[in-house]
């Protein structure tokens, strides 16, 4: 067996302690095969090495894998591809992340939203305007996030925010 082989049978091995399928998994970093992305991949669906995986996704540069786990039903998958997205940066994740960003499940949510802001060009700014017209909690996240942009876009979205009952969102608005 090659190294590599027993590291991600080592990673995936449910009968191993956290913390060696943590360190398999850990060693595996800045992989890029086609193996090494779909090991990756399947661990997204383990909780002990997630969040270990999705970064190792982002290290291989497998936007699309994270685009695609980021459109599934785990929230808590959806959660962990949305971080690696934002760190990544990456144009082709924009619709991904604008349609996760008005999702139904608040920190999926908020998750992207965060992603969202990530980016530091205004790219992301159209999404962070639709998502800032939500009445919740993910809404007011993602006008802050637009008004870190400093763009003059953002102060009808606040403007709007600002004639809803909610104090909390009043306030938000009332800063920008």
């Amino acid at each position: 067996m090659t190294a590599a082989v027993l590291l991600i049978a080592t990673m995936l091995d449910p009968a191993g302690s956290v913390a060696q399928r943590n360190d398999a998994c850990y060693a595996l970093r800045g992989q890029r095969s086609a193996a090494h992305v779909a090991a990756f991949e399947r661990a997204l669906a383990d909780r002990v090495v997630r969040t270990c995986a999705a970064r190792d996704l982002r290290e291989a540069g497998a936007v699309d894998t994270l685009i695609a786990a980021l459109g599934g039903t785990n929230a808590d998958i959806q959660m962990a591809a949305a971080r690696e997205l934002g760190e990544m940066r990456d144009a082709r994740a924009l619709d991904s992340l604008g349609r996760a960003a008005v999702g139904a499940n608040v920190m999926v949510a908020a998750s992207a939203i965060d992603a969202l802001g990530a980016y530091e060009d205004k790219s992301a700014l159209p999404y962070l305007l639709r998502a800032a017209l939500q009445p919740n909690v993910a809404g007011m996240n993602a006008l802050q996030q637009a008004a870190r942009m400093h763009d003059a876009a953002v102060l009808p979205i606040a403007r709007k925010v600002m004639e809803r009952g909610d104090i909390a969102a009043q306030v938000v608005a009332l800063t920008i």
